[in-house]
C-alpha cells in the first residue's frame, strides 16, 4: 500500500509541475482581439477590384482580412468590413451586394 502511495504522490506532484509550468510552454493570446480568418467559399474568383468602388488600397486592406476575391466578399458580414477597412458601413454593404451579384 505504501508503494501505491507513493507512486500516486509522485504522479500528483508531477502533475502539479507540469500545470503550473503551463504558461511558460503555451502562450494565449492576450490582446483580447478576436482573429481573423480568411474567408474561403467556392463560386466566383473574380478579383475585387472588379466591383465597382474597390481600388487597389481598399483591395489590399480587404486581402489582409483574407478576403482575396468577390466571392468571399459576398459571404462577408458588412460591419465587420466596415471597421477593419475604415469605410463607412453604407459602402461596405453595398460592396458585399456588388460582389453577390458578380456571383
Amino acid at each position: 500500500m505504501r508503494t501505491l502511495t507513493k507512486i500516486v504522490g509522485t504522479i500528483a506532484a508531477i502533475a502539479v509541475v507540469v500545470w503550473s509550468a503551463r504558461d511558460r510552454f503555451v502562450q494565449v493570446p492576450t490582446t483580447g482581439e478576436r482573429e481573423i480568418r480568411p474567408f474561403r467559399m467556392g463560386g466566383s474568383t473574380a478579383p475585387v477590384t472588379d466591383i465597382t468602388g474597390i481600388g487597389p488600397t481598399y483591395a489590399e486592406r480587404l486581402a489582409s482580412l483574407g478576403i482575396g476575391d468577390a466571392s468571399a466578399l459576398a459571404t462577408s458580414d458588412p460591419k465587420m468590413v466596415s471597421r477593419e477597412v475604415g469605410v463607412s458601413l453604407e459602402r461596405a454593404r453595398l460592396w458585399t451586394e456588388r460582389a453577390r451579384e458578380l456571383r
